[in-house]
């Protein structure tokens, strides 16, 4: 290292032994900070990794840090740090550095109460998501019985003669059984997927309004089979 790099760096720690040092840890770690309305800068002074520097970037919104704990390089004196996430309650905080000094601060952010809109959606939601899958068991358990019944049926109480199907007394008992229960589980099955389906669009969207947002990653997938044994509902959700 020669004499200029030598004198440069000198006049660099001579510097920072005139600002404080904050190790800040903040939750959730995605919430954008400022300091007195400024956001911060990374270290322009060849620091380490995760340290930011204050005071030097002009007036503007938050920005969320490299990592959860980092430290922020600023002058001596009062500051006020800003911590703010969307569907949280912004927070605001006092906070005085000295001359050298390394100290610890830990700031996290209380969830948004939800409108009176977002509740109403969530217990709309979770109502229509209740009856339908009572919906779905039922229809579900009425088709695993026709099942059985139109088996029952076919055991030895029916059977084909040139194309032309013949049951006795307990056999056609056993075919008209089916037939309506396979009209019952038709008739609360597919109603009942779509009831759960829409509450689960109206608790999504209760949990992903503007209030509290998904982000723009989440995604969702419902999707439903039905066979021989019985039903699958599927739903997956990603925030």
């Amino acid at each position: 290292m020669d004499g200029t790099a030598v004198k440069a760096w000198a006049q660099i720690r001579e510097i920072e032994r005139e600002l404080g040092r904050l190790t800040l840890s903040i939750e959730p770690a995605d919430a954008a900070v400022r300091i007195d309305g400024r956001p911060l800068e990374g270290d322009l002074l060849g620091g380490t990794r995760g340290r930011l520097v204050a005071g030097t970037l002009p007036a503007g919104p938050g920005r969320p840090p490299p990592a959860a704990r980092f430290e922020v390089l600023l002058d001596a004196g009062r500051h006020e740090i800003e911590l703010s996430r969307p569907g949280y309650l912004g927070r605001r905080v006092a906070w005085s550095a000295a001359k050298s000094a390394n100290e610890t601060l830990s700031l996290s952010l209380t969830p948004a109460p939800r409108s009176a809109g977002e509740r109403a959606l969530l217990y709309t939601g979770a109502s229509l998501v209740s009856v339908g899958a009572l919906g779905i068991v039922g229809g579900t358990v009425s088709g695993a019985w026709a099942w059985v019944k139109k088996n029952a049926a076919n055991d030895g109480h029916c059977s084909w003669q040139d194309k032309v199907r013949s049951c006795d007394a307990t056999g056609l008992k056993a075919d008209q059984d089916a037939r309506t229960l396979s009209h019952v589980a038709t008739a609360t099955f597919f109603p009942g997927l779509a009831l759960a389906a829409g509450g689960t669009v109206l608790l999504l969207f209760a949990r992903g309004g503007p209030t509290h947002s998904a982000g723009p990653s989440s995604r969702t997938h419902l999707s439903a089979a039905v066979g021989q044994n019985g039903a699958q509902l599927s739903l997956e959700h990603v925030w």
